[in-house]
C-alpha cells in the first residue's frame, strides 16, 4: 500500500456528513493527508470548526495522472528528502509557488493541474485568486450552482473572510455572465472579438471578459465561414472552448444562418424566370422577413400601384427585387453580393415589361452584365436609357459602346458625354446616332487617338468649321490623312494657317497640294516657307502670291536653303523691273548683300551679263560696292558719299579701309541711319570733334563701348540718358573721363527731372501713368547701376532693372502706337515682369514698382471699353487680376 494510500483520503471522503455516501463534487485525483484533516481523537465529521486552512499541496505525476494532496508544513518536511530525485512530484503553495521538488514545465498548461488548483483554491476560500487567475476557469463551469451552494452550506462558515470574494465570484458564474453573452447576442455582425468590456459592464472580472471573448469571436468565425460550411453547436464549442451558458446565444445565430442559407439555396435552385418570393416556405419567409424588416405581404402591396394594370406575376417580380435588393445590404452578406447578380441578369433579360427594368436599375452597384441586359431588352426606352446614363457610378466602356447608337435625343448624348470611361470605341459608336449634333460633335476630338477616326469625323454631316479647326489640329493627324482630306475639299487660309502650325513635319506631297490652294496667300507662303523642302522652293517663287514680304523671308532662309540664289535673283530682278518700288529694290539688294556673305556672288554674274542693259546706274552702283572694294582708292569717294542713297551709303559704312579726314567728315555728315551711325562711330579714325556731330544726330542710339575710348566727360553725361541697353549705360557709367562727382550729380538731375515729370502730369490717363512709372523704373536701375560701379553685387539688379525697362518701354510705345492687341500686350509684360522677379524681388523698392505697372496694365483695357479707370477699382475682374497677378508673380519669393 503506497504511502497515499495509507496516509490519505480523497476530498470527496473529506467532506462526506456522517452516516452519509461521499459526494462527487471535487476530482478523485484530489487528496487531503489524515494528519491534516484529524485534528483531535475520534473525529467522525472532518468538516468542522477545526478544519485548517490549505498552505501546501503535494503533486505527484504516476500512471494514471497527476494527483493532488493537501499536507500540513510538517509533512512537507518529511517529504522534502524523499522527492527530491523525483522529476515529477513537488510541492507548491496555493499561489502556486514551487518549495520543493521539480514541477514539469509542461504543467503550467495541463488542463487536468489547472482543475485540481481551482478546487483547492475554491476549498480554501481564495475567491479572489479565482476570479482573477489568467487561465480561464475549468471546474467550476460545470455544475456551478451545485459547487457554489456546497461552499455556502458546508465551507464559507469555516473559511472568515471568503463571504465578499464568494459572493463576487457567485454574480460572475450566474447573474452577471449572461450580460456580455446577451450583448453579442443583440449585436451578431459586429466584430467584438477585442472588446473592452468593462466599459459597459465595469464589474466584469477577467475570467468573464475571457469568455465574452470566445463567444465574439466564435461569432465572428460564423459571419465569416458560413456559407462555405456547416459548422455545429457541440464543434463550435469545441473550437473555441465556450461555456455552457453562452450556447444558447450562439445556437440561435447558427440556426438564422443557417435558415439564410436556406433562403439562398431557394434563390439558386428555382427558375430565375420566376419570382423570387413565389413558392417560399413558412420558414423562409420567417428568415426573410427579419433581414428585410418588411413584411412581404405588406412588400406586394407597395408595388401593385406601380403598375398599370393588375397582374399578380408583375407584382411578385417588383416585390422580388426590392426585397433581394434589401437582402443585399444585410450585414450577413455584405461580401457575398454577387451571389444575387446571376437572378437579377436573368430577370433583366427575360423582362416583359419596362417597370421591372426600372426597378432593377435602382439596384445599388449593378453588374456590368445586368446593365447590358438591361439595354437589350426589348423594352428598354427613352426613360430607360436615360436612368442607365443617371447611374450614380461610372458606366463601363464597353457599355457605353452600346448606349451610344441608342441614345434619342441630345440630352442623352450629353450626359454620355460626361462619362469618365468612354473612350474612342464609343465615340465611333457615337458617330452612327443621326441625334449627334455639331456641338456635341466637337466635343468627340477629346477622346480620339487615331486617325482612322478623325476622318469619320470629317465625313459626319454635321460637321462645321469648328470641327475643322480641331480636326486640324490633331495629333493623330498624319500626311496622308491631310492628303486625303486636301483632295475631298477645299480649304480656306484659316484651316491652311492650321495645318502649317500642326507640329507633324509635313511631306512635299502635302505642300504642293496646299500651293494649289487657292486660299494660298502671302500669309500662307509666309508660314509654309521654313517647312518647304528644296524640291518645293520652285514652284514657291513662281507662286502668284510671291510678295515681296516672301522674299525677304526667302532671303533670310536661303543659307539653308542651297541652289536657289539664281533663279531667286532672276524672280526678285523681274519684279523690279516690272513694279520698281522700294520693297522688291530693298529685295534685290538684301539678295546682294546674302550673295556677299555666302560669297556666291558667281551666281548673279549670269544675270548681269544677261541683263546689262537693264541695269541702272543705281543698281550698278550696288553691284560695284559689292565686290568692288579693289576700287576703293581710285573712286571719287567724297562725291559718291555725297550721292549715295541709304543703301549705297550703308556699303560706305560697312568698308574697312581708312576714309581721309574729308571723307570722313562727309560720311559723318551723310549717315543718319542708327546702324549707320554706330559703324562710323566705331571707326579707328573717329576724333572728338566728329563725334560730336553724330551724337547730336536724331538716330544716334545712345550705344556706347569700348570702341569710343575718345570720349569727354560733356558728350558722356549727354549720352547717358540714350543709352538703349545695360551694357552702354554700364560702359558710360564706368568711363575713365566720368568722375565720381559728375556721375552723383548726373543722377541727381535725372532724380529731379523724374519728380517734376510726375509733377507736371496733371490727368493721369493709364499710358501717362505706365510710361511715369516705366521712367520710375529706369531711375531705379540707373540708382543701382551707380552703386554698381563700387560694388558689383548690384550689378544684376541694374541689370534686370534696365532691361526690364527697355522692354516694357518698347512695347507700351508699340502698343500705345497701334492698340490692338491688349491680352497680348498684357502677356507680355507679365512675362517680362515675370522674369525679372527673382532678381528685383529681393532688392527693397521693386515689388510695389513692379505691382503699380501690373495694376496700369490691367486698367488700361478699362480705358479702351469703357473710357474710365482708377487703380483700385471695386467688384471688377481687374482687382481679381491684380490680386493673382502680385501674389503669383510678385509676392511669392
Amino acid at each position: 500500500m503506497s504511502y497515499s494510500d495509507r496516509m490519505t483520503l480523497t476530498l470527496n471522503e473529506a467532506c462526506a456528513k456522517k452516516n452519509e455516501p461521499a459526494s462527487h463534487i471535487f476530482s478523485p485525483q484530489l487528496n487531503v493527508s489524515k494528519n491534516y484533516i484529524y485534528t483531535y481523537e475520534g473525529q467522525t465529521q472532518f468538516l468542522g470548526v477545526f478544519l485548517k486552512p490549505v498552505l501546501l499541496v503535494w503533486y505527484h505525476l504516476d500512471s494514471d495522472g497527476l494527483h493532488a494532496t493537501i499536507i500540513t508544513p510538517q509533512e512537507a518536511k518529511e517529504l522534502e528528502q524523499r522527492i527530491s530525485h523525483l522529476e515529477a512530484s513537488w510541492i507548491a503553495s496555493t499561489e502556486d509557488s514551487v518549495v520543493a521538488g521539480t514541477r514539469p514545465i509542461k504543467m503550467l498548461t495541463d488542463p487536468q493541474y489547472q482543475s485540481l488548483k481551482e478546487q483547492i483554491r475554491f476549498v480554501n476560500g481564495e475567491f479572489n485568486s479565482l476570479l482573477n487567475q489568467e487561465t480561464p476557469l475549468q471546474w467550476l463551469t460545470e455544475e456551478p450552482i451545485e459547487k457554489l451552494r456546497f461552499f455556502s452550506e458546508q465551507l464559507m462558515a469555516l473559511r472568515p473572510g471568503s463571504a465578499p470574494g464568494f459572493r463576487q465570484l457567485q454574480t460572475a458564474m450566474t447573474q452577471a455572465k449572461t450580460e456580455g453573452f446577451d450583448y453579442i447576442s443583440a449585436r451578431p455582425f459586429e466584430d467584438l472579438s477585442q472588446f473592452n468590456w468593462k466599459t459597459i459592464f465595469p464589474k466584469t472580472f477577467p475570467n468573464q471578459a475571457r469568455d465574452y471573448q470566445k463567444l465574439a469571436e466564435a461569432f465572428v468565425y460564423l459571419n465569416q465561414n458560413w456559407t462555405h460550411s456547416s459548422p455545429s453547436i457541440d464543434h463550435l464549442q469545441q473550437q473555441f472552448d465556450l461555456p455552457i451558458n453562452s450556447l444558447a446565444a450562439l445556437a440561435k445565430h447558427l440556426k438564422h444562418l443557417l435558415s439564410l442559407k436556406e433562403l439562398l439555396t431557394h434563390l439558386h435552385s428555382a427558375e430565375t424566370k420566376k419570382p423570387f418570393l413565389l413558392k417560399l416556405t413558412e420558414e423562409q419567409k420567417f428568415c426573410l422577413e427579419q433581414c428585410i424588416n418588411i413584411d412581404i405581404s405588406r412588400l406586394r402591396t407597395t408595388h401593385s400601384a406601380r403598375l398599370n394594370k393588375v397582374n399578380e406575376q408583375h407584382e411578385l417580380q417588383l416585390a422580388s427585387i426590392q426585397a433581394l435588393s434589401i437582402l443585399t445590404l444585410y450585414p450577413a452578406l455584405k461580401d457575398n453580393k454577387a451571389l444575387f447578380n446571376p437572378y437579377f441578369e436573368t430577370q433583366a433579360k427575360q423582362a416583359d415589361f419596362k417597370e421591372l427594368l426600372l426597378a432593377l436599375l435602382e439596384l445599388p452597384n449593378p453588374s456590368l452584365l445586368l446593365l447590358q441586359n438591361i439595354l437589350n431588352n426589348p423594352q428598354a426606352d427613352a426613360e430607360i436609357i436615360n436612368k442607365l446614363l443617371e447611374q450614380n457610378h461610372a458606366l463601363d466602356s464597353n457599355l457605353l459602346v452600346a448606349i451610344a447608337p441608342k441614345c434619342q435625343n441630345e440630352a442623352q448624348i450629353d450626359r454620355l458625354l460626361q462619362q469618365i470611361y468612354l473612350n474612342e470605341e464609343g465615340v465611333l459608336a457615337l458617330l452612327q446616332n443621326p441625334q449627334l449634333t455639331a456641338r456635341q460633335l466637337n466635343k468627340l476630338f477629346n477622346y480620339i487617338e487615331k486617325e482612322s477616326s478623325l476622318l469619320l469625323i470629317a465625313q459626319h454631316p454635321a460637321t462645321n468649321q469648328e470641327s475643322y479647326t480641331e480636326l486640324l489640329q490633331h495629333l493623330a493627324l498624319t500626311d496622308q490623312g491631310l492628303l486625303q482630306l486636301l483632295n475631298k475639299r477645299s480649304f480656306n487660309k484659316q484651316e491652311v494657317l492650321l495645318i502649317l502650325k500642326h507640329p507633324l513635319a509635313l511631306a512635299s506631297e502635302v505642300i504642293q497640294e496646299l500651293l494649289k490652294q487657292q486660299s494660298s496667300d502671302e500669309d500662307v507662303l509666309l508660314m509654309l516657307l521654313p517647312r518647304a523642302p528644296q524640291e518645293v522652293l520652285y514652284d514657291l517663287i513662281h507662286h502668284a502670291q510671291f510678295t515681296e514680304r516672301v522674299a525677304e523671308e526667302l532671303i533670310k532662309q536661303a543659307p539653308r536653303k542651297p541652289n536657289i540664289l539664281g533663279e531667286l535673283a532672276l524672280k526678285i530682278f523681274a519684279q523690279l523691273r516690272a513694279n520698281p518700288n522700294s520693297h522688291w529694290e530693298r529685295c534685290f539688294d538684301n539678295l546682294l548683300i546674302l550673295m556677299q556673305k555666302t560669297h556666291k556672288t558667281h551666281e548673279l554674274l549670269p544675270l548681269l551679263q544677261e541683263k546689262q542693259a537693264e541695269l541702272t546706274p543705281k543698281l550698278a552702283l550696288k553691284i560695284i560696292a559689292l565686290g568692288g572694294e579693289q576700287l576703293f582708292n581710285q573712286l571719287p569717294l567724297a562725291r559718291l558719299i555725297a550721292e549715295a542713297n541709304e543703301l549705297e551709303l550703308d556699303f560706305f559704312t560697312k568698308v574697312k579701309n581708312a576714309f581721309s579726314p574729308t571723307q570722313l567728315k562727309t560720311l559723318v555728315d551723310k549717315v543718319n541711319r542708327v546702324e549707320h551711325i554706330d559703324r562710323v562711330l566705331k571707326r579707328k579714325e573717329m576724333s572728338p570733334e566728329l563725334g560730336t556731330i553724330l551724337f547730336n544726330k536724331s538716330n544716334y542710339d545712345g550705344k556706347m563701348g569700348p570702341w569710343l575710348p575718345w570720349l569727354n566727360t560733356e558728350q558722356i553725361v549727354k549720352i547717358l540718358p540714350k543709352a538703349p541697353d545695360y551694357s552702354s549705360l554700364s560702359y558710360g557709367l564706368r568711363h575713365l573721363q566720368l568722375r565720381p562727382e559728375v556721375r552723383e550729380q548726373w543722377l541727381e538731375q535725372s532724380l529731379t527731372k523724374q519728380k517734376e515729370r510726375w509733377q507736371n502730369t496733371t490727368h493721369k490717363t493709364p499710358q501717362q501713368s505706365l510710361m511715369n512709372l516705366l521712367e520710375d523704373l529706369k531711375i531705379k536701375a540707373y540708382q543701382h547701376a551707380v552703386q554698381a560701379v563700387k560694388k558689383p553685387h548690384y550689378n544684376d539688379a541694374a541689370e534686370t532693372a534696365f532691361s526690364l525697362y527697355q522692354a516694357l518701354h518698347a512695347k507700351a510705345i508699340r502698343y500705345f502706337n497701334s492698340p490692338r492687341d491688349y491680352p497680348r500686350f498684357r502677356s507680355e509684360c507679365e512675362a517680362e515682369i515675370q522674369a525679372a522677379r527673382d532678381i528685383l524681388a529681393v532688392h527693397r523698392g521693386y515689388k510695389q514698382l513692379l505691382l503699380d505697372i501690373v495694376n496700369v496694365l490691367l486698367s488700361v483695357v478699362s480705358l479702351l471699353i469703357n473710357n474710365d479707370w482708377r487703380f483700385f477699382k471695386s467688384n471688377t475682374a481687374s482687382l481679381e487680376l491684380v490680386d493673382n497677378i502680385s501674389k503669383n508673380l510678385l509676392l511669392s519669393h
